[in-house]
């Protein structure tokens, strides 16, 4: 993991952090628990045999999944890279 996707991991949480405090904070919210929403996830992934000349030395890509019952499009999204994943969550909106 770079630098990079450490510092695109903490703005993809934070604004999940500043999302949810905004929700939590209407009076309107229904309160209901969701129990798994803000989850993030890291996933490594290895090029297959056939994307790769050096298979035992190839290095991980990494990716991100982040579940948001409340804030993205559907429950869990999936990303290949930080970059995607930082792309995506910093369009989601409270309302």
């Amino acid at each position: 993991m770079t630098d990079k996707d450490i510092r695109l991991l903490k703005k993809i949480r934070q604004h999940l952090h500043d999302l949810h405090v905004e929700w939590e904070n209407d009076p309107e919210t229904d309160g209901h628990c969701k129990s798994t929403e803000g989850y993030v996830g890291l996933m490594l992934s290895y090029p297959n045999w056939f994307e790769t000349d050096d298979y035992l030395n190839a290095k991980p890509e990494v990716g991100c999944e982040v579940y948001s019952y409340l804030f993205g499009p559907h429950r869990l999204h999936q990303y290949n890279t930080m970059e995607e994943a930082w792309a995506a969550v910093k369009t989601w909106k409270y309302r």
